[in-house]
């Protein structure tokens, strides 16, 4: 989910990963939501490494959380990123997580040591496909994160942001 922009989104390691998680698990489909300026190339990428028979390019779309409610695991493989939104929206769908570790550590900070979620090193397309490979056998793993996503989520309610940016503002002030 998000921009096609392949120096920071990294959809090229998504595809390279998807390829080494499809020898295994063939049923598995890859859905991309969103567009940009690489939207065209990633799609000719994914027929360059054989796997476009797997993959669905859906454009940009509205209200992720529902449209991802059923997806099996939402994999993030961005170089870099603030507070992946993403992220936050797969716990609200009670879909598990898969991320790099990306700059300057948003993804760390909701997802913690492989507490919330699994992180990855950047850009290594074997280990994040061995990481989906861990959700798809692991159902019990993967439950655990869900469970786990959807408390974290609660740090983010409006009623908690509120109160914070008043403490802020008042801390400011005096």
């Amino acid at each position: 989910v998000g921009r096609f922009v392949l120096v920071q989104k990294r959809q090229d390691v998504m595809l390279d990963a998807f390829k080494v998680f499809l020898e295994r698990n063939s049923d598995y489909t890859l859905h991309f939501y969103g567009d940009g300026c690489d939207y065209d190339y990633v799609k000719k990428l994914a027929i360059e490494k054989g796997v476009s028979n797997s993959v669905v390019f859906h454009g940009a779309v509205r209200n992720i959380p529902e449209v991802i409610k059923d997806a099996r695991m939402l994999v993030l493989t961005s170089d870099y990123e603030g507070i992946p939104n993403v992220i936050l929206e797969a716990f609200a769908a009670a879909v598990p997580v898969i991320s790099t570790d990306c700059s300057p550590g948003g993804a760390r900070f909701l997802i913690g040591d492989n507490e919330i979620g699994l992180l990855t090193p950047l850009g290594d397309a074997e280990e994040i496909a061995k990481q989906m490979q861990r959700i798809a056998d692991d159902c019990d793993l993967a439950e655990v994160y869900i469970s786990k996503g959807l408390i974290k989520l609660n740090d983010f309610s409006p009623e908690k942001i509120f109160a914070k940016w008043n403490e802020y503002l008042r801390n400011l002030m005096w």
